[in-house]
């Protein structure tokens, strides 16, 4: 875990990057590193009855299991790779598949599958797994810094995707179970379990950190003035804090992103000038795109382009990046998607939700000299 370290701003020595503070593995550690060793028959018994409106009985939780990161191999019958699960919980009865986001979406498809997204792999998986051992129940929740559930969970609920599945899963059996929870959850429940008292000793110290660390990530806000000096001390807590009457009501606030830039529509006008604006390196990546008829393969892109020759695929991530920060500071409609598959598999393109202007930008981009 890097907690310590990300609170007091030590996250790089001499220029070398020591955390990547806009990782969702480094946030994952640190957020169920602590949780899972905290008391179960407490702390996720009401995490649950917070998230999935269920009260699971106490006794279930005498041998609860946490997997980071579990690979799970790809049903039967369908032609994609593993699927990885941020964080698998597992007790009596019960197998919990949490997928976690932080700075990013989930993933829209496979390279076969455009619509089978990775919350429709992780319920399938979930259900297989369950029915294989026999496990009661079986919940996937998908974790996020929205202040309202996504889209794409109430599409699930509501039957409304329609996609593949595999030979040993019906829509029915996976649709009511799907959750959603923002991490305001995750702080809410120990606030309110730090007022009751429940936590002591070790355990409250903590706590304490974990509140202090999604308040500095700013997915959460720490609601407390002080604990015996503890949180005072860190001046981002200044910002934080309002009063000293203990805790507060939650307030959502910097880390909510709004997405409603995506939507927004682009003029030809405006496309050709964005386009004769990009650096060199963004014009020969949607050149190639272009001349590959709109997308290409992450392994065909590394290998032609020369400026990614020999780099690894965060070096081509940081180009497209590049490119949809500019839409963002224009609030228009990103240029490129988000991407479909893994790895080398990875099949980047120009956004289909362009519509026609995605057209436009292909013979536009042909056109380019280098």
């Amino acid at each position: 875990m890097s907690i310590i370290a990300e609170l007091r701003d030590r996250t790089s020595h001499s220029g070398i990057t020591l955390i990547h503070t806009g990782s969702e593995h480094v946030l994952i550690s640190n957020v169920f590193g602590i949780l899972k060793n905290l008391p179960q028959k407490i702390v996720l018994k009401e995490l649950l009855k917070r998230i999935i409106g269920k009260e699971i009985d106490q006794k279930n939780f005498s041998n609860v299991k946490y997997h980071f990161w579990r690979k799970f191999p790809a049903p039967k019958g369908l032609k994609e790779g593993f699927t990885e699960v941020d964080t698998v919980i597992e007790f009596q009865d019960n197998v919990i598949f949490i997928e976690s986001k932080y700075l990013s979406e989930e993933s829209k498809g496979t390279t076969y599958e455009k619509d089978r997204n990775q919350l429709i792999r992780n319920l399938d998986i979930a259900n297989i797994y369950s029915k294989k051992y026999q496990i009661k129940n079986f919940y996937v929740i998908y974790l996020t810094c929205e202040k309202d559930e996504p889209k794409v969970v109430s599409n699930i609920k509501n039957g409304k995707l329609v996609t593949t599945l595999s030979i040993d899963t019906k829509p029915e059996e996976i649709n009511d179970k799907i959750y959603w929870a923002s991490f305001k959850e995750i702080s809410d429940v120990l606030s309110g379990l730090v007022i009751g008292k429940t936590f002591h000793g070790t355990e409250l110290n903590f706590v304490r950190d974990l509140l202090d660390y999604l308040c500095k990530k700013g997915i959460a806000e720490n609601m407390l003035c002080s604990f015996n000096n503890h949180l005072i001390e860190f001046d981002y807590y200044k910002i934080c804090r309002k009063d000293c009457n203990g805790f507060r009501e939650y307030n959502m606030f910097s880390a909510y992103r709004d997405e409603s830039w995506r939507d927004e529509n682009w003029t030809k006008e405006e496309l050709i000038q964005t386009l004769n604006n990009l650096s060199r390196k963004q014009k020969q990546l949607i050149y190639y795109l272009a001349k590959k008829g709109g997308g290409a393969y992450q392994y065909e892109i590394m290998t032609v382009l020369d400026f990614l020759k020999g780099k690894d695929s965060r070096t081509l991530l940081g180009v497209k990046a590049g490119i949809n920060r500019i839409c963002k500071s224009l609030n228009k409609m990103p240029l490129l998607s988000v991407g479909i598959g893994s790895r080398d598999d990875r099949y980047h393109e120009i956004n289909q939700d362009l519509g026609t202007l995605r057209e436009e930008i292909i013979e536009y981009a042909k056109s380019f000299d280098f």
